[in-house]
C-alpha cells in the first residue's frame, strides 16, 4: 500500500489507508485491552508499542491517523491503556511484572522533582 504502480493509485491508496489504517491499529488496540483482564498484563504493553510505533520518526503511520481525523482517538486509547496499566500494578491485579520487563513502561523507580 506503500509503492503505486501507476500514478492514479496514489490517491486511491492515501484513500485507503487513511481509511483501514486508523481503524485497523484502533481494533487491535481494544482488543489488546481486553485480552490483559482476561488473559496477562502482557498484553497492555503490547498495546502501548503499538503506540510507540505510530510515533515512531521512520513510521508513516501517524499523518494517517491525522488525516483522517482520529489521533484524538489514538490518545485516548493508549491513555486508557496507561491508566490500566497503573491501576493493575496499584492494585496487584495479575501477575507481577519485574521492571526490567516493562521497560520504557515501568512506574517503577525514583522521579524525585524536588531535587
Amino acid at each position: 500500500m506503500s509503492f503505486p504502480l501507476h500514478h492514479e493509485e496514489v490517491f486511491e491508496l492515501e484513500e485507503i489507508r487513511k481509511a483501514c489504517l486508523p481503524e485497523v491499529l484502533l481494533a487491535y488496540i481494544i482488543v489488546l485491552n481486553s485480552s490483559a483482564q482476561y488473559v496477562s498484563r502482557e498484553y497492555l504493553l503490547k498495546s502501548l508499542e503499538v503506540g510507540a510505533t505510530v510515533a515512531s520518526r521512520d513510521s508513516d503511520l501517524a499523518p494517517c491517523f491525522v488525516s483522517a481525523g482520529r489521533m484524538p482517538e489514538l490518545v485516548d486509547a493508549l491513555a486508557f491503556t496507561s491508566t490500566t496499566m497503573l491501576l493493575a500494578n496499584e492494585h496487584g491485579g495479575g501477575k507481577k511484572r519485574t521492571p526490567a520487563r516493562l521497560g520504557i513502561w515501568s512506574t517503577q523507580g525514583s522521579l524525585n522533582t524536588t531535587e
